[in-house]
């Protein structure tokens, strides 16, 4: 790694001086006058169901149901409302204690997957940033659970790098415990079987442990608390009607033309050629595998169901995950291997988006066309080959919010994937981290959920964070190769 060795100064003294002042500048920031300003609608919310706390003993509303969105978030709150603190800052100061709380597992992760630099770099991004500024002065649960994860990935990390379940106790803790901080919780209750799967070890307690945490987090997010025991104000009729209205598959259904390719002889016909030719290219890598194991044919055979379904974008996303996941056992040097799989893809999408333009059948699948020309039904077929799951809407909710940062990230996160494909071996615990921010956030858009802003998915950020910084150092180091001083002073100037 590129150290200061040829400057003149200590470079742990400088990086703890910069790392200092920066925690402290961003300690001062998110304090100042933080019980200034009045409640916001969402502040209000829990900040009201602590009050009933201290009058119910439970965050129970007055007509009945309960307020189970961050209830130990609200426990904490009604102490010091009890002491007499002033509600503003009752509930904001454990916003930003979480978010301070959030910079050891940010700054431990950084320095194991890179060096000094690259966790001084990050801590100054984090310690300033107005979006973790912004969040750690509301009042609500998403701080909380950001340091929840943050730590959670430290804790996946170091086991992952040293190859046992050592730290896998205070994964089921925190899992047990964000539950009642926050719905994401689930995100971790799932992931508690990542580590069986990607180790390819097995710990029957633990297995089980993680079984009971993920039912007790998927009864605790699923069960109606808010209409327990309440009593309707409205007619029970209009209540099924509403009900029925809005009743939706519990996660979201891609666009599929397979169904529609049997609508004629001839479609029938040249698909079914299509879906021997896909179990045929199948078949061939797996012959071709130097490994072959279940997961490895489990990988394979979901991407090549993805692809069959016309799913090409959760195709790009599973492969990714599943490579760097090391789950498909795929030898990227063997150019057999290579002109197979993209092979898989291609025909696949030609094929489908041949069939789109010129079938209509499908046009069912949405809910209205702008257009019926070639460029218009092509804009419909895109979207149900890579929208999946909800994949514009995500980008484009981070867009509206932060448009450069986003931008930014989308950059040097096509670079680094490119440089984790080069480099398989070599930066494992990089790709391990990567492919699980692609995991959780899949887990987070794949269910049909009544909200989707980003702050829904605002814990991962700094996770985000750490690989696009980590990306640039490794460019900045690549094309001042000869020059390593001039490559550390360009990175912390880019980021």
């Amino acid at each position: 790694m590129i150290t200061f060795k040829n400057l003149k100064i200590n470079s742990n003294v400088f990086y703890w001086t910069v790392i200092s002042i920066s925690v402290l500048l961003g300690i001062l920031i998110r304090f100042d006058n933080l019980g200034k300003w009045n409640l916001a609608l969402d502040e209000y919310y829990i900040i009201k169901s602590s009050e009933y706390i201290l009058e119910y003993g439970l965050p129970q509303f007055p007509s009945g149901g309960y307020y189970s969105r961050g209830v130990l978030f609200q426990y904490l709150i009604a102490i010091l409302l009890n002491f007499g603190v002033k509600a503003e800052l009752a509930g904001r100061i454990f916003s930003v204690i979480a978010n301070l709380i959030t910079i050891p597992p940010i700054y431990l992760i950084s320095k194991k997957i890179g060096n000094q630099l690259l966790a001084t770099v990050v801590i100054v991004v984090f310690s300033f940033s107005i979006w973790e500024i912004e969040f750690a002065r509301f009042a609500r649960m998403y701080t909380p659970f950001q340091a929840i994860f943050m730590w959670y990935i430290y804790f996946v990390l170091v086991d992952f790098q040293n190859k046992n379940f050592k730290n896998f106790k205070w994964m089921i803790l925190l899992s047990s415990i964000s539950f009642l901080v926050y719905e994401g919780s689930i995100f971790l209750a799932v992931f508690n079987f990542v580590p069986f799967v990607v180790s390819k070890n097995f710990n029957l307690k633990y297995f089980l442990t993680s079984i009971v945490t993920f039912f007790v987090s998927a009864f605790f997010n699923m069960f109606g608390f808010r209409t327990f025991n309440s009593n309707p104000t409205l007619p029970p009729e209009l209540i099924d009607f509403v009900q029925k209205a809005t009743s939706e598959s519990p996660i979201k259904i891609p666009q599929i033309l397979l169904p529609f390719a049997f609508d004629h002889l001839l479609s029938s016909i040249f698909t079914i050629i299509l879906l021997a030719v896909n179990i045929f290219l199948f078949i061939q890598l797996l012959k071709l595998l130097p490994v072959k194991s279940f997961w490895s044919f489990f990988s394979f055979t979901l991407l090549t169901i993805f692809v069959s379904l016309n799913q090409f974008g959760i195709f790009i996303l599973a492969f990714i995950l599943f490579a760097f996941w090391n789950l498909l056992e795929f030898d990227f040097r063997n150019k057999k291997s290579n002109i197979l799989i993209i092979s898989l893809f291609f025909l696949n999408l030609f094929y489908w988006f041949a069939f789109g333009l010129l079938t209509k059948g499908w046009f069912v699948l949405f809910d209205n066309f702008s257009s019926y020309s070639i460029s218009g039904i092509s804009k419909r077929l895109i979207v149900a080959f890579f929208n999946f799951p909800d994949n514009y809407y995500t980008i484009f909710n981070y867009l509206a919010t932060i448009p450069i940062i986003t931008i930014f990230s989308i950059i040097f996160g096509i670079i680094l994937i490119l440089l984790l494909f080069t480099k398989l071996k070599n930066l494992r615990e990089v790709q391990y981290l990567f492919a699980s921010l692609i995991f959780v956030s899949l887990l987070a858009t794949i269910p049909t959920l009544e909200y989707e802003e980003t702050r829904y998915t605002f814990f991962a950020v700094p996770l985000l964070i750490i690989l696009v910084s980590f990306s640039v150092q490794n460019i900045s180091e690549i094309i001042f190769s000869r020059k390593p001083i001039l490559a550390n002073i360009v990175f912390p100037i880019i980021i």
